[in-house]
């Protein structure tokens, strides 16, 4: 409704704008954008519809999913998926193999609300109990969980930083967890998070989550509890060894597929064709 607001006032004062409608996550996506507030962003996303002259999704569930909210021709959807950024891709471009160190370097990066599953992620680090792991922490790190971890020497808050440090982390990291809890309505979003860590070069452990079918994920990277999530990170070595060709096959896939050239690739076919 927000962005609603501000293009009717533009378009009021000019009618003859164009309206570039640009989808990410859309309407109640997640609880906490459903209810009212999801049917009010909704029925504004049907209005937007209505006057848009162009429209991108960032991925063909989230172009199919506005199709029947909204009636928008699905053939006029741009397909315009997220973009890892080019410090990361150079970042990336310089980073050795995972696993060379004497102990496993485990990241976390993102929110810490209820349906970010970071829970999960320490009650699974908690049963480990070795000195061969570490975990990292990165993002809004809320000031009762850096209480409850200040004695534990295997992990290690690292908070909110410049995006050049979460880069270099990423790049250095043996295992890159996603403990994301269920998502109300899957195909209403992409998890721009996935990307940076299927992009990332190391072990992605991750659960089911909306995106995963468009890229060839081995198996042994999905978990489901913490528990399940504890022995990964125990055999993540093994895992790693088991699945590298297909895991070295995804990583340039997706470093290709979000990036910079790729993007500017589609989007002149695109302009070629209108």
């Amino acid at each position: 409704m927000a962005e609603a607001l501000v293009a009717l006032a533009l378009i009021i004062r000019k009618p003859s704008l164009k309206l570039f409608l640009q989808l990410e996550d859309l309407p109640a996506a997640r609880r906490a954008n459903a209810g009212i507030r999801g049917k009010i962003d909704g029925i504004t996303s049907l209005l937007l519809s209505r006057r848009a002259n162009e429209v991108s999704a960032v991925s063909t569930p989230v172009a199919e999913a506005f199709h029947r909210q909204t009636g928008f021709p699905l053939e006029r959807i741009v397909m315009l998926p997220p973009l890892l950024d080019e410090a990361y891709q150079q970042q990336l471009a310089h980073r050795t193999s995972p696993f060379q160190n004497s102990y496993i370097t485990i990241v976390y990066a993102g929110g810490y609300t209820y349906e970010k599953g970071v829970d999960e992620l320490l009650s699974a680090f908690r049963m480990i109990e070795s000195h061969q792991h570490r975990l990292l922490l990165l993002g809004p790190v809320p000031e009762t969980l850096r209480a409850q971890l200040i004695d534990n020497q295997g992990v290690e808050v690292l908070g909110m930083v410049s995006n050049e440090k979460l880069f270099s982390v990423y790049a250095k990291a043996d295992v890159v967890v996603n403990p994301h809890r269920t998502i109300l309505n899957s195909d209403y979003i992409f998890p721009f998070k996935l990307i940076e860590i299927l992009a990332s070069g190391a072990l992605p452990l991750t659960t089911a989550m909306p995106g995963l079918d468009l890229y060839d994920l081995p198996k042994e990277c999905l978990f489901s509890g913490s528990q399940e999530l504890a022995d990964k990170l125990v055999s993540s070595y093994s895992i790693w060894t088991r699945n590298l060709h297909q895991l070295e096959r995804l990583t340039t896939q997706v470093r290709q597929l979000h990036s910079m050239k790729h993007a500017q690739n589609a989007l002149r076919e695109r302009l070629i064709t209108i």
